[in-house]
């Protein structure tokens, strides 16, 4: 996929989480020191879009698909075909209501994941063909032949929430769905999963499915991020792909995608402490060396984007908004999702 050509030193940082609602932002926040990120907040002007900032990264006319981007970003070959995650979860009852769990919590074994899947081969046939890509993270190529997929819920967008809104509404998924939990219930491996006092697999969750994006391109030249999708994204546009670090360290000769995934964790399961902690560590290793670099002149454009669920705050600054004195910082209080 081309690549947009951009001379300029950029960086974009993408905070999904950073927003709670009113009065939440503001108890949240009221004691807590962040001042080098409102500084850059105060500078700038904040201003208000649709939360499209993906698709406008990358040029896109709709949401990608998240199973092919995923498998790219797993250093699997991926053809022109449609998939679909297929992801093994535990819903538990917790206070009066089922919650989704994380994958990654279950710590299956690749022995335990081959089991469950082969079992689960036949009532999937006539969809695809289930692929264990990782012990958490399965994926179904669909046949030519099968129906259409239907819209499902993002799992990443529901673990540690109820579950009822985000299950399937089609009627033949929720078929499938309850078949593969009476097989789950009853599996061999479950069973030695509960006499260990480890979580059972009880269910599936479907999520992301489509092919490959054809319309992708990005002036960005290096994507910091763990997302899976955003890693398939910047390897289908053949985009340096990077972990986040622990600091910021300026380079000049890049235009740099940085999304920090830590405070949404946190958002997601509601967990204000950690996520007030998450947020004091990226001030002080982030935001405060770029306030000094974007002083400097080693960053020459700034952008935050902020979002939340349908909504994104996002501020612009260049070097000449550092020399604004007159804007005090703003409190990170006056904002809200």
């Amino acid at each position: 996929m081309p690549r947009l050509e951009n001379s300029t030193c950029h960086l974009t940082l993408v905070v999904p989480g950073l927003l709670w609602p009113q009065p939440a932002m503001h108890d949240l926040t009221s004691d807590l020191a962040t001042p080098a990120l409102c500084a850059l907040l105060g500078k700038g002007k904040i201003a208000s879009n649709t939360n499209n900032w993906l698709r406008a990264a990358f040029g896109l006319a709709h949401d990608p698909a998240a199973a092919p981007l995923r498998l790219l970003a797993l250093g699997e070959a991926v053809a022109t075909k449609s998939y679909l995650c297929l992801d093994p979860i535990n819903l538990a009852f917790v206070e009066r209501s089922v919650t989704v769990g994380d994958p990654d919590e279950l710590q299956l074994t690749e022995a335990e994941a081959q089991a469950l899947g082969k079992s689960l081969t036949e009532i999937f046939a006539e969809i695809g063909e289930i692929q264990i890509t990782t012990p958490q993270q399965w994926h179904l190529l669909i046949h030519d032949t099968a129906p259409a997929l239907p819209v499902f819920s993002a799992l990443p967008d529901f673990i540690g929430r109820r579950a009822e809104q985000g299950l399937p509404t089609d009627s033949h998924w929720r078929n499938l769905l309850n078949e593969a939990q009476v097989l789950l219930h009853a599996h061999p491996v479950n069973q030695a999963r509960e006499s260990r006092g480890q979580a059972r697999v009880n269910s599936l969750w479907p999520w992301g499915g489509g092919s490959l994006p054809t319309d992708a391109r990005t002036a960005h030249d290096v994507v910091n991020s763990v997302n899976p999708v955003l890693q398939g994204l910047a390897t289908h546009c053949r985009v340096a792909v990077e972990l986040p670090t622990e600091t910021w360290q300026a380079n000049s000769h890049t235009n740099r995608l940085v999304v920090f995934d830590c405070l949404a964790q946190a958002r997601g399961r509601a967990d204000g402490m950690r996520w007030r902690e998450v947020l004091s560590e990226l001030d002080a290793n982030w935001f405060a060396p770029i306030l000094r670099d974007l002083r400097s002149g080693q960053i020459t454009h700034l952008k935050i984007i902020m979002p939340a669920a349908t909504t994104a705050h996002q501020t612009e600054l260049s070097r000449l908004a550092m020399l604004k004195f007159w804007r005090d910082p703003l409190p990170l209080s006056a904002l809200a999702a």
